[in-house]
């Protein structure tokens, strides 16, 4: 068998798990049967990992959780009202909103009043990652998400579905259930999301149908700190002695029998690639029949140029992740604002972004109109305007009543100018030079008009007589 290290083509170099992006949902027959929430039910935590690990994702999660909280309950008693004991309506909404904008939907604990089990005396926000549906229509919920190492099954704690209409005997039956189970109430869940075709278990955002983006996003962030920290010098093959004339030694300086020459050459070739490698070199351990190298010798390289044109498309694939969460890529700060065409541009994109995420809101504000319907204020959220985007220069290029339009305040009373002030007006257009031009081709009364005052009387006029 010859000595030479020999590179040829195999099967399969590397693949990506690209799925459909459509979260599968599997019945399982633990704890009585129930819908696991994509793989193993780590759906919520492969998400968060995915957005997390994106720049432009988890801006995209933070613009729409600004937007669907605004500034709160418009009615000041309804923000101020207490949702639970802790927490104000407005609070509430603020922890609502971040589960909306990343899952698409959010999850409620209710508890009733012990003495009027018609009231409710409590209602907070629990993480919507931790749930799991029973195929009885229950709820368990877990004290950590699936796929974190300290999850346990046996932590998990059924709920019944709440039931605005459920009669009181009932609810009273099932609060003694458990106070006799876990010696305090716990309540009962309110799972509120919009189901849709392929959806009726649970939520799948829209954001997730850019997975392939997010993840190439964050593999480029671990190329550039690859870079970076192997010195920002050209990259290349180095090439040296071998160490052992029975022995073949790997990039990693391990030693390998020439019977696995395929197996080194597979893993070789999963150390050479990917962002992981990007910046580093390439060892090789030199043999052949010939003359023995002398010495050590490199070759330069640039495996990091596929990394460069990513770059250069990094902008496009942002926008893609932006597309996919239904967010306009201005306010996820990828397209910069400054000029005149960009104020319509920015006022057009939020006006639709808004109109969207009115639609969340309503859900929301539908759902604490169901828990507490003898508000005043009919628990109306805000919306957000356009001009809190605006940049100094865009506001440079807008009129006072433009900028008021904006800010939602009717335009500002104006009178209609008379001739008098047109003129001064126009006078005022013009060069000092010039303006003293015009006026001296002005009689003293049309001077005396132009400030408001009466014509000069010359008295002791004689009339003109005919002869």
């Amino acid at each position: 068998m010859s000595n030479q290290l020999r590179f040829g083509f195999v099967d399969t170099v590397k693949k990506l798990d690209v799925q459909n992006r459509l979260v599968s949902v599997t019945e399982s027959r633990a704890f009585g049967g129930t819908y696991q929430w994509g793989k193993s039910g780590s759906f919520p935590q492969e998400l968060i990992e995915l957005v997390y690990g994106s720049l432009t994702a988890r801006r995209c999660v933070e613009v729409r959780e600004n937007f669907i909280y605004a500034d709160g309950f418009v009615n000041k008693d309804d923000a101020e009202f207490m949702a639970n004991p802790d927490q104000t309506a407005d609070q509430l909404l603020a922890e609502i909103a971040s589960y909306q904008a990343l899952h698409a939907g959010f999850a409620l604990i209710i508890k009733q009043n012990l003495t009027s089990l018609s009231e409710i005396s409590s209602v907070r926000c629990v993480p919507i990652g931790n749930i799991t549906r029973k195929i009885n229509g229950n709820f368990l919920i877990n004290p950590r998400r699936r796929g974190q190492s300290v999850w346990r099954q046996t932590d998990d704690v059924e709920y019944l579905p709440y039931d605005q209409n459920r009669k009181p005997n009932l609810v009273g039956d099932e609060l003694k259930r458990q106070i006799k189970l876990y010696n305090e109430q716990i309540g009962t869940m309110l799972f509120v999301y919009t189901k849709k075709p392929g959806q009726e278990f649970y939520p799948t955002p829209g954001l997730y149908s850019a997975y392939t983006y997010m993840r190439a996003e964050a593999e480029y962030g671990k190329i550039e700190l690859n870079k970076v920290a192997n010195g920002l010098f050209s990259s290349g093959i180095i090439e040296t002695p071998p160490l052992s004339t029975d022995l073949q030694i790997d990039i990693k300086g391990e030693e390998i029998p020439f019977s696995s020459e395929k197996d080194l050459f597979d893993r070789d070739l999963r150390s050479m690639t990917g962002s992981e490698a990007a910046g580093g070199f390439i060892h090789i351990q030199n043999r052949s029949n010939g003359e023995r190298q002398i010495g050590t010798k490199m070759t330069p390289l640039n495996p990091v140029g596929d990394a460069l044109d990513y770059a250069s498309k990094g902008v496009d694939i942002a926008k893609k992740i932006c597309r996919s969460a239904g967010v306009p890529p201005v306010l996820a700060q990828i397209d910069a604002l400054s000029g005149i065409g960009d104020t319509k541009q920015i006022v057009d994109e939020i006006t639709y972004f808004n109109f969207n995420i009115n639609k969340e809101q309503a859900i929301i504000q539908g759902i604490f109109k169901k828990l507490w319907p003898d508000s005043k204020g009919e628990w109306i959220i805000s919306s957000s305007t356009p001009i809190k985007y605006f940049t100094p220069e865009m506001f440079a290029t807008l009129s006072k009543d433009e900028i008021r339009n904006l800010a939602g305040f009717a335009p500002s009373e104006k009178t209609i100018p008379n001739e008098s002030e047109k003129t001064l007006a126009a006078l005022d257009s013009l060069s000092p030079l010039m303006a003293s031009k015009v006026l001296d081709s002005m009689s003293v009364d049309e001077i005396r008009a132009l400030v408001g005052l009466a014509p000069k009387v010359i008295e002791n006029i004689q009339p003109i007589t005919g002869s």
